[in-house]
């Protein structure tokens, strides 16, 4: 049983309600991923204070009432913000594999996905609210959950070894799939990132074999339609959509790409040997 420690507790407790406030929709605080906090940062060193211990399982999120959900790869359990625990689920058999991801809706299901599956939770139970978990693909990887403002899920599911495809699912609230994309990578590890009005959703498409061409592609986030798609180099994972309306992506050799939002055109913005000059691009990635 791993403790969690009071600083962690207390401190995520404090910023919950703030972010809950603006909407944390997803990994990264919302759709576009720009990591953007509202949170002030401290001014004086705060008193922290045990809530709960012997609390088995890793913080994974924050719900809008202030409760953390907590895993340990095979259960999701439910704390208050007091500390007491309000339910514990062991969802293995549910997601036919160990726990990868946890995202929340607001006012809605928590959704739980493994390698391939998913499934959706009730907040107050933690009983599951659909009838079967769905089954995206056979693969053994899967990135984090991006959900959208309506409680759309986006479920990017592949394969390390290539036994399976790559695929994005858009899956709705009540568990039907609204649209399926397959890549061409095989891999299901990259993340999607929205446009600021959630009308586009891109993902990063590397080349399978060294020195072939990677692209990133845009989607239709109504329809799962490939609108648009660039040929640049983009073997990295980092990227964000700026308010700026621009996308960024970098890369092992430390360059940092630029794309319009359209995708036309892309480029090398800063790398290593120069430094980093475009605010908007930091202020998306940090």
């Amino acid at each position: 049983m791993k403790t969690i420690s009071a600083t962690v507790l207390l401190t995520i407790v404090v910023c919950a309600d703030i972010f809950a406030q603006n909407g944390a929709l997803m990994e990264g605080m919302n759709p576009s991923r720009t990591n953007v906090s509202p949170a002030p940062s401290p001014v004086s060193l705060p008193t922290f204070e045990v809530i709960a211990s012997n609390v088995s399982g890793t913080l994974k999120r924050i719900a809008a009432d202030g409760s953390l959900i907590l895993s340990d790869g095979a259960t999701v359990s439910s704390y208050e913000k007091s500390g007491r625990l309000r339910w514990s689920q062991n969802i293995v058999a549910l997601l036919n594999g160990a726990i990868v991801d946890i995202a929340i809706v607001p006012a809605g299901p928590i959704y739980v996905s493994s390698a391939n599956t998913l499934t959706a939770l009730d907040p107050d139970s933690g009983e599951a609210i659909w009838a079967q978990s769905f089954g995206a693909n056979s693969g053994n990887e899967s990135s984090p959950l991006v959900v959208d403002s309506k409680g759309t899920v986006y479920f990017h599911t592949g394969s390390t070894v290539g036994a399976a495809p790559e695929k994005l699912t858009a899956v709705n609230l009540d568990g039907t799939q609204k649209w399926e994309y397959s890549g061409r990578t095989g891999r299901g590890a990259g993340g999607v990132v929205f446009s600021t009005d959630e009308s586009t959703s891109y993902l990063l498409q590397p080349s399978r074999s060294e020195g072939g061409g990677s692209t990133i592609v845009g989607l239709s986030a109504a329809s799962g339609e490939v609108l648009f798609e660039a040929a640049c180099a983009t073997p990295g994972r980092v990227y964000a959509y700026a308010s700026s309306n621009r996308l960024y992506t970098g890369y092992d050799s430390n360059n940092l790409l630029q794309f319009s939002p359209e995708l036309q055109s892309c480029s090398v913005i800063a790398n290593e040997a120069a430094p980093q000059t475009d605010e908007a691009c930091c202020a998306g990635l940090r």
